[in-house]
């Protein structure tokens, strides 16, 4: 008994999805409420995007980075991370 050889492997090519639509002035102050003192960096970025300006610098053997977050050209927040970490939040007034 002969076996029959394996069909030939077929790629299909999906186009990536559309990016999606910037979140609003007002999606991002709801996301802002939603950041407590404890959440990582990542969940942050994962709320309000990448922010518009950040500095680490190391200090008492910790990692403190200052990060400003903005929607659009007004200011959301500035929050400070200490090891990866939220530990100050101020927001902006809206």
């Amino acid at each position: 008994a002969t076996k029959a050889p394996a069909p030939p492997a077929v790629l299909r090519y999906r186009p990536p999805p559309p990016p999606l639509p910037a979140p609003t002035r007002e999606q991002l102050f709801q996301a802002l409420d939603s950041i407590q003192p404890g959440a990582s960096r990542d969940q942050v970025v994962a709320k309000l995007g990448r922010p518009a300006y950040e500095i680490g610098i190391p200090e008492d053997g910790h990692m403190i980075e200052r990060c400003r977050f903005r929607a659009g050209t007004e200011s959301l927040a500035s929050i400070e991370f200490k090891d990866g970490f939220a530990s100050r939040i101020d927001r902006s007034p809206h």
